[in-house]
């Protein structure tokens, strides 16, 4: 039978890998969130292009444009919702991988200290022969 420490730094070991790993992912997201309002607030402040012939902006004049930017700011206003709760979710992520590390950390110190109690053992029994 395997030895419950052992049994114990395997499921610790999982734990933090799979927290690593939804931390990752969720940084994965919030960086695409925040890629994807830049790029619309890039093209928010910039004005569609002049009509070649006239010398004038269609868009302008049409309209189309306060319409486009009402639901682009729209738009933003979701994905900046989106955001907030992807960094909620992350900083979940961070403190529940912030534990596993912990545990992990802990657990190899105690098994760091119960191998070197092992070796002192033994080398007392070799030194007392």
């Amino acid at each position: 039978m395997a030895d419950p420490l052992s049994q114990l730094a395997d499921l610790t070991a999982l734990t933090l890998d799979r927290a690593m790993a939804e931390l990752s992912g969720t940084a994965t997201k919030i960086a695409a969130l925040e890629s994807q309002i830049a790029d619309l607030r890039t093209r928010l402040n910039q004005l569609p292009g002049l009509d070649a012939d006239t010398g004038q902006n269609p868009a302008l004049s049409s309209g189309h444009f306060d319409q486009w930017q009402k639901q682009v700011r729209m738009q933003l206003g979701r994905l900046n919702i989106l955001l907030a709760q992807a960094r909620a979710d992350h900083e979940e992520r961070m403190a529940d991988t912030r534990l596993a590390f912990g545990r992990n950390a802990a657990l190899n110190a105690i098994r760091a200290k119960r191998t070197a109690d092992v070796r002192n053992m033994l080398r007392r029994r070799v030194e007392h022969q």
